[in-house]
């Protein structure tokens, strides 16, 4: 008998088969009496939860080694022969090779392909064999954190990843046969935990994942989010946190229609329609670092321009300019910041005609409307002829032998045809196989077409299709959403899961994108939409309007409020997006990141954090004026009062009060102690705002430490950092004494963006009456420049003038 969950499916397709087509398969019959959970929602979540499989995999089947191992540069070789066995789904391939290359000390890829035929391989992103000497993750002597083994005497093949360091398996195929044929192949693997992240484009209820039998298809597709079938992205990489809180990550660069199943051993299936099974392996050690080395490989996300930072609104109904206008000037009249920003056929954008008539386009448009950023849909691609007007062909491409779990009958329902014809990178594909390319392919034509338009300033251009590597070139909103509190906190999950597939600016339709939404909700979707890396409220034609001026006075102070402090945290925000742009780190951040060895922060998915530094708690159900948060050890601050929160040893839970209508609290933030942040007075608009006055806000740990730093440019120029058309501030608290570093990169001086000064700073945690302040050793500040707070512990220092482009200190001494 065979354990129910070390079971491996061997008929997907059908949940219903009987023994006697089961075994005619070769496969293996178990009976199960585990009862499987029930789902109790809306009949189109068709894809809930798996029956733990009674027709199994076989354990000698597969495929043998057949020669010695190959000797390649940075690994080597294996050659595969198929191992006797009825055929599946047709095609099997007779005669594999295994690749298996150390590229880094950190990454490793294992690559399963046609040792007789070239196949189909994803044209982009390349990921380089050799790691960048010059990546900040490049160490001198770093050591290989991974070995690799092979079943070189037993049947079938298998291989294993395993952390050198620890002895961890992060990755076992030796638990199910590896079936290689022309358009289905399929892998499974033991996992060294259910600790498992990622994966997307869906509705996830958690931000780990549920690893009691779900298979979650991904093929991009023009799709509500309202069940858990595949939407408009591709990302087939997950993250595992392994029982010692390492972490790695596991991507397969495939871009065929494909599935991948999680079961309880824990375990993961990869079912994919075509192409070669190409994995990456990134080690870590910590979450952070995971993310880091995955972007180093599929590419940095882009630096959005200053501008992208602030506040969108629009709607998909906006009739006419006077309409726009209008609703411009009541949001001014309120004082509420905003930013300004026949036959069908589809364009074949990785062809370079077609990039040569976009570029045109938008040149033309460009003359009539001098626009800044694009924002492309329906670049899944979508297409409600299902296929096309005249249907599509009868073949093996249109009606392949295995359809993953994707929703819909057909893979072309809702798209084109799998056999149109595509070119990319100067080669003729089948959309069968470049599908999920779409959106990705258009994002670059877009950025590469505004590049040449835009006068060396940075533009924006949002997808709602993207793949893997698509960060590098555009951000992403979550879709076509609706005025639902499931919705709302749905939200918090994708965009954390959108940080790990390194596309950082992300964000939803604010008060949800269909159906009318009530004050409560709109109220805290806006309290929680500030702090989405991309905040933008927008909506249907048909449903009632939601922007801020819809709503009772009560609700406008709150939302104001609550802009006009994401506005002053901009320039922190901004820093962080420097970071992800030149390391690859995560903007919108899950606790377990920054606390990678608490394991209570492991099932936190209803907070999140700026970088290390911020900690946001929104209220995400009705009628609640008052929410648990999780808080780790530490000292933490109240955001709006600088009062101490919570200072304890260990972690604790704790209620925050939330109140609907108080314009003094307009959402639940807490500074974490350890870190300085700057921010700037704000403004009805970003360009306004950059140009305020800065402050430094200093929340002091247990022993009045404190660090932080700023990242400065125009906000503009396209690749300010490789240009040195920046400054550079680090800040360190210690000793009573702030320092601040200044690090002129700036060369040009084609502008004035660093003349700016730092004119305030608020000290946290001080918990008695300093007895003076000095700047610079020799500057006292007057009574009037310098207040203590006995109640809050709060020191702030005012009317004072610290360049950017100056070294300065800052010391207060105690009676």
């Amino acid at each position: 008998p065979v354990l129910e969950y070390n079971r491996f499916d061997c008929y997907p397709e059908n949940r219903d088969v009987d023994v006697r087509t089961c075994e005619e398969r070769g496969c293996c019959w178990a009976v199960t009496n585990v009862g499987n959970a029930v789902d109790n929602g809306p009949a189109a979540r068709e894809h809930y939860r798996d029956p733990v499989p009674k027709c199994v995999l076989p354990l000698n089947s597969g495929y043998r080694i057949s020669g010695p191992e190959e000797p390649l540069f940075a690994g080597y070789e294996l050659p595969l022969q198929r191992i006797p066995s009825p055929s599946r789904y047709g095609d099997d391939i007779a005669h594999l090779k295994v690749r298996v290359q150390m590229q880094t000390p950190y990454r490793l890829r294992v690559k399963i392909y046609d040792a007789s035929e070239e196949r189909y391989e994803v044209p982009d992103p390349v990921i380089p064999v050799e790691m960048d000497l010059g990546s900040p993750l490049a160490h001198e002597g770093d050591v290989q954190m991974y070995a690799t083994s092979y079943s070189l005497a037993s049947d079938p093949f298998s291989f294993q990843v395993r952390r050198t360091k620890t002895g961890t398996v992060i990755f076992d195929t030796g638990v199910g046969a590896l079936v290689f044929s022309h358009q289905f192949l399929q892998l499974s693997a033991r996992l060294p935990s259910r600790r498992v992240y990622g994966l997307g484009e869906h509705v996830h209820d958690r931000f780990e994942h549920d690893t009691g039998w779900r298979t979650w298809p991904i093929f991009n597709r023009d799709a509500f989010p309202e069940d858990y079938s595949n939407l408009y992205s591709s990302h087939p990489m997950y993250l595992c946190v392994e029982k010692d809180n390492n972490a790695h990550a596991v991507l397969l660069l495939n871009s065929n229609a494909m599935e991948v199943q999680l079961q309880s051993t824990p375990a993961v299936t990869f079912r994919t329609t075509g192409g070669v099974l190409d994995f990456y392996f990134f080690l870590g050690p910590t979450p952070e670092d995971v993310v880091m080395q995955y972007t180093e490989a599929v590419g940095r996300p882009m630096m959005p321009p200053y501008w992208a930072l602030g506040f969108h609104l629009g709607r998909w109904g906006y009739r006419t300019t006077d309409y726009v206008r209008d609703t411009q000037k009541k949001m001014r009249d309120m004082n509420i910041p905003q930013g300004w920003p026949g036959t069908i056929v589809f364009p074949d954008f990785g062809n370079t005609v077609t990039q040569a008539w976009w570029a045109e386009q938008l040149k033309e448009f460009h003359r009539i409307v001098p626009f800044d950023g694009l924002w492309i849909t329906a670049n899944e691609p979508s297409n409600y002829a299902n296929g096309s007007v005249n249907g599509c062909l009868q073949d093996n491409l249109n009606q392949p032998p295995y359809k993953p779990k994707t929703k819909g009958q057909r893979l072309f329902e809702r798209t084109l045809c799998m056999d149109a014809l595509h070119w990319f990178k100067g080669t003729k594909y089948r959309h069968y196989n470049v599908h999920n390319l779409y959106g990705k392919a258009m994002s670059q034509a877009t950025v590469n077409a505004l590049r040449a338009l835009s006068g060396g300033r940075r533009s924006l251009v949002m997808s709602r299709s993207t793949f893997v590597g698509s960060g590098r070139f555009v951000g992403h909103w979550l879709g076509d959403n609706a005025s639902r509190w499931p919705d709302m906190a749905h939200s918090v999950v994708a965009m954390l899961e959108f940080g790990l597939f390194g596309i950082p600016l992300v964000g939803a339709d604010i008060c949800g994108f269909y159906d009318d939404a009530q004050e409560e909700l709109c109220l805290r979707w806006m309290q929680l939409g500030v702090f989405y890396p991309l905040v933008r409220n927008y909506n249907a034609i048909e449903s009632s309007a939601q922007d801020p001026s819809a709503f009772s006075e009560e609700f406008q102070a709150v939302v104001r409020n609550a802009l006009k402090l994401r506005y002053e945290l901009l320039p922190f925000l901004y820093t962080l997006f420097h970071h992800a742009h030149t390391k690859g780190t995560t903007v919108a951040r899950p606790l377990f990141h920054v606390f990678p060895n608490d394991t209570e922060a492991y099932d936190i998915d209803q907070q999140f954090m700026w970088g290390e530094a911020l900690l946001m708690t929104p209220v995400l159900e009705p009628g609640v004026m008052s929410v648990e948060g999780y808080f780790p050890a530490g000292a933490w601050y109240d955001y709006h009062t600088g009062r101490e929160f919570s200072n304890y040893d260990s972690g604790r839970w704790l209620p925050v009060y939330s109140p609907m209508f108080d314009p003094d609290r307009p959402c639940n933030l807490h500074f974490r102690g350890g870190f300085i942040i700057p921010t700037q007075a704000w403004a009805n608009s970003t360009a306004v705002s950059r140009r305020n006055p800065m402050k430094l806000l200093v929340a002091l740990n247990g022993s009045g430490e404190a660090v932080g730093d700023l990242y400065w440019d125009d906000g503009e120029t396209q690749d300010a950092q490789l240009l040195g058309e920046y400054v550079y501030l680090k800040f360190r608290a210690a000793n009573n004494t702030l320092e601040i570093c200044s690090y002129q990169y700036k060369k040009l001086f084609n502008s004035t963006f660093d003349e700016l000064a730092i004119m305030s700073v608020r000290v946290l945690g001080i918990r008695r009456r300093p007895a003076r302040v000095e700047l610079d050793g020799y500057y006292h500040l007057s009574r009037r420049q310098y207040r203590w707070h006995h109640n809050n512990k709060v020191m702030d220092l005012k009317q004072i003038l610290m360049p950017l482009r100056k070294n300065t200190t800052v010391r207060w001494f105690m009676s």
